[in-house]
């Protein structure tokens, strides 16, 4: 299996949001590196996935992005509260409220850079929380903004992604699981 981050991998372009995915290319705390992270994000080919497809017009999938990658990275931010599925808003407040009692710090950006780097999951959200987007933050240099680069179904689909490009702003607020 060729991992490209055009073609996603097999078992991971369906679109019932409502089924885990199961990814071949998985990782797990003690055992993190950037090259693993690329490759667990790589695999949902999230700009040629017609999963991450908008389901309308302003309604990104930005969260079942985010909860498949971080399914993969066993750090997982749920897509469903017991039997109740959440939408990008509540994924949004799921992680500023409910992530830090899991394991999700709220960093500044050189911190989650770092952290990317060193093969742990990184999110990234708008700091106004009137915006619900949320992004991966992808392992690598930053872009020329000094800002990490992003992967996203957000404002703009794709794993190399500048902040504004991904989630239409410029000011971040970084969530990493260390």
């Amino acid at each position: 299996m060729k991992i490209d981050g055009r073609t996603p991998a097999p078992g991971l372009s369906s679109r019932d949001a409502w089924k885990a995915t199961d990814a071949p290319c998985q990782n797990r705390e003690g055992d993190r590196s950037p090259d693993a992270y690329q490759l667990v994000i790589d695999q949902f080919a999230v700009g040629h996935n017609e999963r991450y497809v908008e389901d309308g017009p302003g309604k990104p999938r930005a969260h079942i992005f985010v909860w498949d990658v971080t399914r993969a990275m066993n750090a997982e931010v749920p897509h469903f509260a017991g039997p109740k599925e959440l939408s990008l808003g509540q994924t949004c407040d799921w992680v500023r409220h409910e992530g830090p009692m899991r394991g999700w710090l709220r960093t500044e950006a050189a911190a989650a850079l770092e952290a990317a780097n060193a093969g742990y999951p990184v999110l990234a959200l708008p700091k106004d929380s009137r915006v619900k987007l949320v992004a991966v933050v992808r392992p690598g240099r930053p872009g020329t903004d000094g800002k990490p680069r992003l992967a996203a179904a957000a404002v703009a689909r794709g794993t190399d992604l500048g902040t504004f490009e991904a989630l239409g702003v410029f000011a971040v607020e970084y969530y990493a699981h260390p």
